[in-house]
C-alpha cells in the first residue's frame, strides 16, 4: 500500500491563555521540520502518536500522550520517529 504525503490540517484559535493549535496529520512517511524558534513558550500535547525534538543539543523522544515544553526563542526541530500508519493529532498552546 502506498502512503501519500498530504498536508496537516490545523485549526487555531485565541484563548485567554494564548494561541491554541489543534493539528491532524494524515498517515504518511516520517517527516521533519527545519530548525526554528517561537517568540512564546510552546506547550505541546502529543495525543496519539510519538514525536521527537532536536532541542538544546540533544534528541528528545516524546511518547504518545506526553506533554513537551519548548522555551521561548529556543531553536528546535520536530520530527516523526517513524512513518505514520494512521491519522495522528497534537495540540500546541
Amino acid at each position: 500500500m502506498t502512503m501519500r504525503q498530504r498536508p496537516p490540517i490545523t485549526h487555531a484559535w485565541q484563548s485567554r491563555l494564548g494561541l491554541v493549535e489543534d493539528t491532524s496529520i494524515p498517515r504518511g512517511r516520517a517527516d521533519a521540520l527545519p530548525v526554528h524558534a517561537h517568540r512564546e513558550m510552546q506547550v505541546c500535547l502529543s495525543l496519539d502518536f510519538p514525536g521527537r525534538y532536536a532541542y538544546r543539543g540533544r534528541l528528545h523522544e516524546v511518547p504518545a500522550g506526553a506533554v513537551s515544553v519548548i522555551d521561548s526563542w529556543e531553536p528546535h526541530a520536530a520530527s516523526d520517529p517513524c512513518d505514520r500508519d494512521r491519522l495522528s493529532h497534537y495540540v500546541v498552546m
